[in-house]
């Protein structure tokens, strides 16, 4: 994903499989009756949570990579991804005091200015299959993007979704109707849409830059 171009349809791809399967659920559950639904209940629970967490992950992790392959300087990135590369060189030094490491990571923070660092991303963001606001609100502004969209999903995220699904695979019994579920099932499409929305705003703004240039990068 070198364009913004790419990034986008990433991310539009990953989020139409998705889609699909969650209509494909909202369907049967809409359709079924007595026993059958109460089950397809909960386990639409767990799959709406999957994608969500599923999709955060992914595209967060798309959206680092993309950051990284810009090849910027310090002096031309936000502080949080010149942050993550210097905290990334100061993890490799284990034998370090604290005195020392703090020196260290102020003469890295002179000597890169000029110099197009390290932005490790690998392995992606860490969601920690547990993906509850906090943490997803710490990994975006990790990532120098705004989660201030996500507020008023808190409660959400946090009881409607994460300890929901945790009850659920831990074999517990929770009650969900349909109307319950369908409501669930658009907020989290929704929520979806908005994470693709912020990172596509973050790509076509140039808002991992430290000053907007005009020229192409």
């Amino acid at each position: 994903m070198r364009t913004p171009g790419e990034i986008e349809d990433a991310l539009n791809q990953d989020l139409a499989w998705r889609r699909t399967e969650l209509h494909s659920m909202l369907a049967q559950i809409r359709t079924a009756r007595g026993p059958a639904l109460s089950c397809l209940c909960r386990a639409g629970v767990a799959l709406l949570y999957a994608h969500w967490e599923g999709y955060s992950k992914k595209a967060l992790s798309d959206y680092l990579k993309y950051v990284a392959r810009r090849k910027l300087k310090t002096s031309e990135l936000i502080d949080c991804f010149v942050a993550m590369s210097l905290e990334a060189k100061i993890a490799k030094e284990q034998d370090m005091s604290k005195t020392r490491r703090s020196i260290f990571r102020v003469a890295l923070l002179r000597d890169s200015v000029d110099i197009r660092p390290h932005i490790p991303c690998g392995d992606g963001v860490d969601t920690q299959s547990n993906l509850n606001s906090d943490l997803c609100f710490e990994i975006m502004q990790s990532l120098g993007l705004d989660p201030s969209a996500f507020e008023t999903k808190r409660m959400l995220m946090d009881y409607s979704l994460l300890a929901a699904r945790n009850k659920i695979a831990h074999g517990e019994y929770i009650s969900i109707d349909r109307g319950d579920y369908e409501s669930l099932h658009y907020d989290v499409i929704s929520m979806i849409e908005t994470m693709k929305n912020i990172i596509m705003d973050a790509v076509d703004n140039r808002k991992y830059r430290k000053h907007v240039a005009s020229a192409s990068d």
